[in-house]
């Protein structure tokens, strides 16, 4: 019984460690969804394996002269349009409406209009909400991205450009790839591009809702594979504390 007393206490802490070897695996994960990515491009995920979730079409869209268009038009007018499927904990049948503007016939750099500011852009808009009073009518939010931040932004490890911007209180991104190192290649209109958010964004994370994700298997960007296993491993943490709990306290209750 002594000894029973004595090695419990090690079983706590053994418990414990694993618990923390789990949380650390997490971190990790979380620290390498907001690493700038040095990995080769790939169709399914141009980001890496940790970083982002693509929404549809996940395999992008190519961009053309052809698509580009000199000024703002109605949103649902928008040549390139993607809908998150709600997988991996996004917003299902969520659109983003985008635009790309060449030589903005509206152009005035003095102007405080996002539309009107630059000359050439990438535009993107999604809808907040109808009135029940005025049903066809729309709350849009919107953002404006130069071409010249694309530019900016251009790693030539990966051939892809990623923006990151604010959309309806979320941080979103576009990722233009290129089929060469050559960022010219963004101002003739010939790159693919894609629409991305992560939940383990840095700056941004939800410590609640990446334990649920974490407990169900479905981290963001995750090797099925890997997230299953680090679920698998949280369960059996939680449930052996609890066993391990339990064990030291029904001596105590009657008839126990």
């Amino acid at each position: 019984m002594g000894g029973e007393t004595v090695f419990k206490p090690f079983v706590i802490i053994f418990t414990v460690i694993l618990l923390m070897t789990t949380m650390v695996m997490m971190l990790q994960h979380m620290a390498l969804s907001a690493a700038t990515v040095d990995q080769p491009m790939q169709n399914e995920s141009p980001v890496g394996e940790y970083d982002t979730i693509l929404i549809t079409p996940n395999t992008g869209r190519i961009v053309t002269s052809a698509q580009t268009v000199n000024e703002m038009e109605h949103p649902t007018k928008a040549n390139f349009i993607y809908t998150d499927n709600g997988s991996d904990g996004g917003l299902t049948g969520d659109v983003k409406y985008v635009q790309v503007v060449r030589n903005n016939i509206n152009f005035d750099p003095t102007s405080t209009d996002m539309w009107k500011k630059y000359n050439d852009f990438i535009s993107i808009q999604r809808k907040t909400g109808t009135s029940i009073l005025t049903p066809l009518s729309a709350t849009w939010n919107g953002a404006a991205i130069p071409l010249s931040a694309f530019v900016a932004a251009f790693d030539g490890k990966t051939n892809t450009s990623k923006v990151g911007f604010q959309l309806s209180g979320n941080n979103d991104t576009i990722f233009l790839h290129l089929a060469s190192n050559d960022t010219g290649l963004i101002w003739a209109n010939s790159y693919t591009m894609y629409y991305g958010w992560s939940m383990l964004r840095e700056g941004k994370v939800n410590f609640w809702g990446t334990i649920g994700l974490l407990m169900t298997a479905k981290m963001p960007g995750m090797n099925p594979v890997l997230s299953l296993f680090i679920s698998g491993m949280f369960w059996a943490v939680i449930c052996f504390m609890i066993f391990t709990m339990v064990s030291r306290i029904i001596p105590f209750i009657p008839g126990g």
